[in-house]
């Protein structure tokens, strides 16, 4: 099977942000969940309009997730409530599991399965942008902070405290990163030739 049919199969088969919701059980996560989405709201209701329409192009938003996961409860919520506002993209999310072998195929970052992953894809389900776990910030305030080699309890404790990993900042910084990844998607879109039908 190819990339793009894998991409049709997975988004088919996506749920709505709503019952992905419902079928998180960890309250502590569903409550992280709730407070990014209510962030990405208001962050979105500040973005300049023409910023919005620009990428408001028809696309399929494919999110792969768990929502056991921590990088999922930070990352899912922002990529929703952006496609919230944005009425020409269909957003659905799908659960990893559900697909392991196509994910281990066509959607590993350096041999791992990293998620969140935001694919983003044309009408057809081809691929054209894509973004993964966390914020590069947040790339960058963890290696640093591994580099220090510091004993479990303290590298814990620094790691809560950073208020680069908190919400509301973390959550401006996914959607700073995701409309980035968007904006760019929505660029290559009007400048690839047609396709070959």
């Amino acid at each position: 099977m190819k990339r793009q049919e894998t991409f049709v199969k997975m988004f088919d088969a996506g749920i709505s942000y709503e019952r992905y919701v419902e079928l998180t059980l960890n309250e502590k996560i569903k409550d992280r969940m709730s407070r990014h989405f209510e962030a990405a709201q208001e962050l979105i209701s500040k973005i300049e309009p023409q910023k919005l329409t620009r990428i408001n192009r028809k696309m399929k938003i494919l999110c792969v997730s768990e929502n056991w996961c921590g990088d999922c409860a930070n990352g899912v919520p922002v990529i929703s409530a952006l496609a919230d506002a944005l009425n020409n993209w269909e957003f659905v999310i799908v659960v990893k599991t559900s697909f392991e072998e196509d994910f281990q195929q066509y959607y590993c970052t350096a041999g791992r399965q990293k998620i969140p992953m935001v694919i983003l894809a044309d009408e057809d389900g081809d691929e054209i942008s894509r973004w993964v776990e966390r914020p590069t910030r947040s790339y960058l305030l963890l290696a640093n902070l591994q580099s220090q080699k510091l004993p479990k309890e303290e590298y814990i404790a620094k790691y809560k405290s950073m208020p680069e990993l908190k919400i509301p900042n973390l959550t401006a910084e996914i959607l700073r990163e995701l409309m980035e990844t968007a904006d760019r998607a929505t660029a290559m879109i009007q400048i690839l030739p047609t396709k070959k039908r």
